[in-house]
């Protein structure tokens, strides 16, 4: 059973060919009448094929029409009010405020599904045994690499952030200590980051990656792959909102892993990086 089947389908939205996005646009603007409908019915509304319509439905990963009208039926009867939709013109602050809840949990719960647990266990053996860690993402996933950076950092690793690219490939190409380089990147299309990790790859140093897609050029170039939720901003929300969150969940759920299996270690670490910085006051 899928978490939220109208979400899903906008966040996959722009994968869908064009006669998958006039299904989509459809079932997103008529949700309940979908139920009553068969699958000949639908594909008259949308101008499409029955064909094209068991096509949506796998790219969905459900097992047909029926799955897809029960997975509507759950989700339908556990909403009261249309949170699978953008901001609209003048909409009161409580709804707002229950929309972005409403979508933020739902990334984070397509997260949790989605990040592999030996992934996250294969991740923490590499950043075990790592003598230096580079870390790097562009615009919002620059965050998020800094924020690993930190963290990794008081926990006695050995880890570098810069938002300079040609430092970076130079540091990958000379530095012997290299270990992991783990890029960031939501969409996974950023050709800066798929060069960095070419250059990794081709020095010997192990590509962690995190993006919300399995089959971008960057998740084809990694030796470990973290997956995040596939979180497609609307248009009054081009700060990437949803997609910082959700990579910074993901980076908290590893960090939390890690620290976990050196508790002892990382209490003594945390507080003596605590010391020094009280000491700078």
């Amino acid at each position: 059973m899928h978490n939220n089947i109208l979400l899903e389908i906008k966040n996959y939205y722009t994968n869908f060919s064009k006669s998958e996005k006039k299904i989509a646009d459809w079932i997103l603007k008529y949700p309940s009448d979908v139920l009553k409908l068969s699958v000949t019915d639908l594909a008259k509304k949308t101008e499409t094929s029955s064909a094209t319509l068991v096509r949506f439905c796998y790219r969905l990963d459900l097992d047909g029409f029926s799955d897809l009208k029960i997975n509507l039926s759950n989700c339908l009867a556990t909403q009261t009010t249309d949170l699978h939709t953008d901001i609209l013109v003048d909409e009161p602050i409580d709804t707002i405020k229950k929309k972005l809840a409403y979508k933020i949990n739902f990334a984070f719960e397509e997260t949790n599904i989605k990040l592999d647990n030996e992934a996250i266990n294969e991740a923490i053996r590499h950043i075990e045994s790592a003598r230096m860690i580079y870390t790097y993402g562009i615009g919002a996933s620059a965050i998020v690499a800094q924020d690993i950076s930190q963290k990794l950092g008081r926990s006695g690793k050995n880890v570098s952030y810069t938002d300079n690219s040609h430092l970076l490939a130079t540091s990958l190409a000379t530095n012997e200590q290299a270990d992991i380089i783990f890029l960031i990147s939501h969409s996974g299309m950023k050709q800066e980051v798929i060069k960095l990790a070419a250059i990794a790859k081709e020095n010997n140093i192990t590509v962690l990656s995190m993006t919300s897609d399995k089959d971008s050029p960057l998740a084809k170039e990694s030796d470990i792959l973290l997956l995040t939720a596939d979180s497609n901003e609307p248009v009054l929300r081009s700060s990437a909102s949803n997609s910082l969150l959700t990579q910074l969940f993901a980076i908290d759920i590893l960090f939390s892993t890690y620290a976990s299996r050196h508790y002892n270690s990382m209490i003594k670490k945390i507080s003596d990086s605590k010391k020094a910085i009280q000491s700078l006051n």
